[in-house]
């Protein structure tokens, strides 16, 4: 028989380091290994095939046979036998019985990005709609509720619109360092503020080009838009149906930071014109919204000569002060005055206009995605939605106003 031929149908390997000059194997070192140890004969085989499959150099991804590659390598057939098995451990390699050994994966694998992530800054102004302690008298009437349902469903609109929602919170003297730590933290497409505050915050977003809303309050800044509720509709609609159960006497007590909402007041104003209803500036209350106001506005309110018959508040909460502390004083509610809430929280049985506050987050979020998809030319929206009329058991018609 003749001798078997070494295969030519491969690239020519080479194991560095592994044989000497007259091809046998060398003995290591102690001393130079104790310095730098070499890699295991078996590992070295496995180093040497793996950049041969990377690098393409197997035709159609065969490997030549057992004893070529031992030939080629110089090395044992045990040796290479060894370092084939590690290599089938991990898949790169598969053994088909009587065909040969194929690599198993590409020779180069695909690389593959994650997606980048699409997020949304949501941005509150601690105070503006921040958790309020009942208990303490001098406490502004701020909306845990009403800001968690704002930011609820703009968390939920976001979603299935395929973003996230980054929030932060932060004192109004520190709103653009919160900013900035956001940005920092995402490449941020658009902010949300949940803010009244905020000159240098704004210029500071616009100077960015990062497109942004302000929900529940309104602002004269170009490239920034608004979503709120419309204060004016809901003091109109107020006045509407009180004038409609005969009180021709109403009084608004009104939050003492009316620029913050002008529109209400102005509402009320205009309520009274439309329905020709009497106006009365001491009838137009300004206190703080907590206890301490609700009892100062039902005390002038008492002391008013005549007497208005009905009242609009500001907000359901202080509403609901009113209406407590009216029941302390001996009035009765609705027969000696009839109170009306102004929109807010869910207070039971209160008659007021009210408006759905996850719909707000909603609508936020959906100018801000359409100013995202605008560009540069993209002109802000502004944004107002209306209140709802909701009857309750704190108001009741009158023969004689």
């Amino acid at each position: 028989m003749g001798k078997r031929k070494r295969s030519t149908s491969s690239k020519s390997l080479e194991r560095k380091n592994s044989v000497d000059d007259n091809g046998a194997e060398k003995a290591i070192d102690p001393i130079a290994s104790a310095v730098q140890r070499p890699l295991p004969l078996v590992a070295q085989v496995e180093q040497s095939l793996r950049s041969a499959i990377h690098d393409n150099v197997f035709p159609g991804g065969r490997l030549p046979t057992l004893i070529d590659l031992a030939d080629q390598l110089r090395v044992s057939r045990e040796t290479v036998r060894l370092a084939l098995n590690s290599l089938e451990n991990e898949g790169l390699i598969s053994k088909r019985r009587r065909r040969g050994t194929f690599i198993s994966t590409p020779a180069i694998p695909l690389v593959v990005k994650a997606p980048k992530r699409r997020v949304l800054g949501y941005l509150v102004e601690q105070g503006f709609l921040d958790e309020c302690d009942f208990s303490d008298m001098n406490s502004e009437v701020v909306s845990q509720s009403q800001s968690s349902l704002i930011l609820s469903g703009a968390i939920k609109e976001a979603g299935n619109q395929g973003y996230q929602i980054l929030t932060a919170s932060a004192k109004a003297q520190e709103l653009c360092k919160a900013f900035d730590e956001l940005n920092e933290l995402e490449h941020l497409s658009g902010m949300i503020l949940a803010c009244v505050e905020g000159g240098k915050l704004h210029k500071r977003i616009v100077g960015r080009g990062i497109p942004s809303v302000i929900v529940d309050h309104d602002v004269n800044v170009p490239k920034i838009g608004s979503v709120r509720p419309d204060s004016n509709q809901n003091a109109r609609l107020a006045i509407q149906y009180l004038a409609k159960l005969g009180h021709r006497k109403i009084a608004c007590a009104q939050w003492q930071q009316s620029d913050l909402n002008p529109w209400f007041l102005r509402g009320y104003r205009q309520g009274l014109r439309e329905n020709n209803l009497k106006r009365c500036r001491a009838w137009e209350i300004f206190v703080k919204l907590n206890e301490k106001g609700a009892n100062e506005a039902l005390t002038r309110l008492m002391d008013l000569s005549p007497r208005p018959t009905a009242v609009l508040c500001f907000h359901n909460t202080f509403a609901s002060q009113m209406i407590a502390l009216a029941w302390c004083k001996g009035f009765r509610i609705p027969e000696d005055l009839s109170i009306m809430g102004g929109g807010g929280e869910e207070v039971r049985d209160l008659t007021c206009a009210q408006i759905s506050w996850q719909d707000l987050g909603s609508v936020a979020v959906k100018s801000l995605l359409r100013a995202i998809d605008g560009g540069k030319n993209y002109k802000a929206e502004h944004i107002v939605l209306p209140y709802k009329l909701r009857p309750g058991k704190t108001t009741a018609s009158i023969k004689d106003g």
